[in-house]
């Protein structure tokens, strides 16, 4: 929970030459995990789950991780918790490690048995520029910003001079990105020359390390500077701004010398190589602000930016009772953007008076609920974490949120990307204790509960049956099985006994059927196809159907499709002679209420792939279908009616061993 609040004109460069090993080592990365030497001033006993991932949006596994009370690892989906554990309710600051990578860090403020959410984004040691240390010289970064080193400036870890070439890796970060408060230490929080407790704003950052030819850490020599330069990005540019420095061990900036606008740029000099940021003072007003829904819920995980005079300050993530505390800037107004993935809502708070613990409550409108329901089996999954990711790429970054002990998450949807209908929203989930893992499936923003289950049996490949003619004389085909995904180890079983992906066929078949199975994940689908489209035609087939209802409901039972003429099914549960389907929805949400016969709603199916409903339900309403799909011996059926909300998803797995005709668009 970045609470760097706020970011107004900061320079920071990430000089991290905090440490005396070779850039790949690890060695001393126990001293930089384990020096904590700020006062606890109000010891609380409270959780946080963070997130750490790379420059490409991806998590970083294996990183070392470190409060002042505990220590710990990111598992491979690069998530780390602390459970119960001792922290500052003024300030907990966490150190994240990874060789390879610039030391990282973030600052939370945690209420007592409340958990709260982290993100940190580690940036890599990637080569920028050389130079001859007998020379000096300059580094100019991407984006703007510049190093000058002076000539005969750079000494090694003994202090010793170093004369011979001199590699940096630097980048620049633009104080408007929207992960700023994820890729810079700690909260821009601070003391000042006076001794005053302070917040602080930023103009920007650059990251920065020094190496010798070998890889070893070098640093400026005593006496000697290096000049930094950032750009000027904000409309509000004072003549000089104090520069400050991080100290890892307090988790704190320490204000040291300053920069001084020239022209379009501002130019600051520094005497040894550690975090550096110039910026602009304030006096401390600490504030909570708590998110609720209409109906009172807390917001969780919401990602919530602080503006203070037209600068763009970090970003800080609502714990799980809807709150973020943090230090703002006494006598000033600060507008608030609330965000979850894409969609926003912005409100105005504060002044606040210096020193005051103000309580402010906003409530989001117009909530849209779903929810999200993380099993295993028929278990649920009390330690469980949801991570949700927007647009179709796989590296777009992800937001995560934790369910319930009973595995329950109820979120509004108008906080995620279903303002913007062209980027769809990826779920899936993980049990922190088991490990084990869901795969990842589309959000549906109308239906009522989403179930993801971690222990599903993940048959992550799919296939098509192809079928050509290969000779005219005597006409024959060959029916060709094509595999993507999956671990690339298959065995193939066609209904006449044949074990290649490859067979040939007469000209008389009418529906070849194959059974494919990964060896390696051990699990099998099977796929068929008919010679002609009407193939389905006489469909009668008895289905086992999971059903999802608007209810938040789950049941289960057995239809059959009884073909009634002209492509044209009855659905009739045979379980309790239901004649009226109403796709389960009233026996999973009315229960006995709704076992009596009625209503004329039947399932349509053209040419085997095109499906709609005719009729209404015992109940009058109309039923529409919002999306099909098939999957091997599964049909996913995903339906509303015209009785709004009522939505929810329908699973008809086949009970004769057949696959379902594909579906075309």
């Amino acid at each position: 929970m970045k609470t760097n609040l706020p970011l107004l004109l900061t320079a920071t460069i990430l000089l991290g030459l905090l440490w005396s090993c070779k850039k790949d080592d690890v060695i001393t990365s126990d001293k930089y995990l384990t020096t904590f030497t700020a006062k606890v001033e109000n010891e609380v006993t409270s959780s946080v789950t963070g997130y750490v991932y790379d420059e490409n949006n991806k998590p970083v596994a294996d990183a070392e991780v470190a409060i002042y009370s505990a220590r710990t690892r990111t598992n491979e989906h690069g998530f780390f918790v602390f459970e119960n554990k001792k922290m500052d309710s003024k300030g907990t600051f966490i150190k994240v490690r990874k060789a390879g990578y610039l030391p990282a860090s973030d600052m939370i403020y945690p209420s007592p048995g409340i958990s709260c959410f982290s993100y940190v984004k580690l940036l890599s040691s990637v080569s920028t520029g050389e130079f001859i240390s007998g020379s000096g010289g300059k580094v100019s970064v991407s984006g703007g910003a510049n190093i000058y080193f002076e000539p005969s400036s750079i000494v090694d870890d003994k202090g010793n001079l170093y004369t011979g070439k001199v590699s940096v890796t630097a980048r620049y970060l633009n104080p408007t990105a929207d992960d700023l408060g994820d890729a810079m230490p700690g909260a821009l929080y601070g003391s000042s020359t006076s001794g005053e407790k302070v917040v602080l704003g930023t103009l920007g950052m650059v990251v920065a390390e020094l190496y010798d030819i070998n890889g070893n850490l070098l640093n400026i020599g005593n006496g000697k500077k290096a000049t930094i330069e950032l750009p000027a990005a904000t409309q509000n540019r004072p003549s000089t701004i104090p520069l400050w420095w991080f100290d890892e061990s307090e988790g704190i900036w320490v204000e040291e010398g300053e920069a001084t606008l020239q022209g379009q740029v501002y130019r600051g000099q520094v005497s040894h190589f550690s975090f550096w940021n110039c910026d602009q003072p304030y006096v401390t007003a600490y504030a909570c602000l708590k998110f609720v829904y209409e109906d009172g819920t807390p917001v969780q995980g919401m990602t919530v930016k602080a503006i203070v005079d037209s600068y763009n300050s970090s970003y800080s993530q609502t714990d799980s009772d809807g709150r973020i505390c943090s230090f703002f800037p006494k006598d000033k107004v600060i507008n608030l953007v609330a965000s979850q993935l894409n969609c926003t809502k912005e409100f105005i708070t504060g002044p606040y008076a210096e020193g005051t613990n103000a309580e402010v409550t906003f409530i989001m409108p117009g909530r849209t609920e779903t929810t999200i329901l993380v099993k295993c089996g028929d278990l649920p999954v009390s330690k469980g974490i949801i991570k949700f990711r927007s647009g179709g790429d796989a590296s777009e970054r992800t937001f995560f949120m934790r369910p319930d002990g009973d595995g329950v998450l109820k979120v509004d949807i108008k906080l995620f990307n279903f303002c913007n209908a062209s980027s769809p929203v990826y779920v899936s989930a993980f049990d922190n204790i088991t490990g084990n893992t869901s795969g990842e499936k589309q959000l549906d923003n109308l239906q009522a509960i989403n179930i993801i289950d971690v222990c599903e049996v993940k048959c992550e490949f799919s296939a098509v049956l192809d079928i050509t003619k290969s000779a005219d004389n005597p006409p024959n085909y060959t029916a060709s099985c094509i595999v993507t995904g999956g671990s690339g180890n298959f065995s193939y079983q066609w209904q006449k006994g044949e074990t290649t992906s490859s067979i040939q066929l007469a000209e008389d078949f009418e529906r070849v059927c194959v059974i494919v199975e990964d060896k390696t994940a051990k699990c099998t689908k099977t796929y068929c196809k008919s010679k002609y489209l009407s193939g389905c035609d006489n469909l009668n087939v008895l289905c086992d159907v999971t059903t999802t209802g608007w209810c938040g409901k789950t049941d289960q039972f057995e239809i059959l499709f009884k073909h009634t003429g002209n492509n044209t099914y009855d659905l009739i549960r045979t379980d309790k002679n239901e004649a009226d389907f109403s796709m389960g929805a009233y026996a999973v949400c009315y229960g006995p209420s709704a076992t009596l016969p009625g209503g004329d709603l039947k399932l349509v199916i053209t040419d085997c792939n095109k499906l709609s409903y005719t009729g209404k339900s015992r109940w009058g309403e109309t039923y529409f279908v919002r999306e099909v799909r098939t999957d091997g011996d599964k049909m996913y059926l995903s339906w509303k009616n015209d009785y709004d909300p009522e939505a929810g998803e329908s699973i008809l797995k086949r009970k004769d061993g057949l696959t379902w005709p594909p579906l075309v668009k």
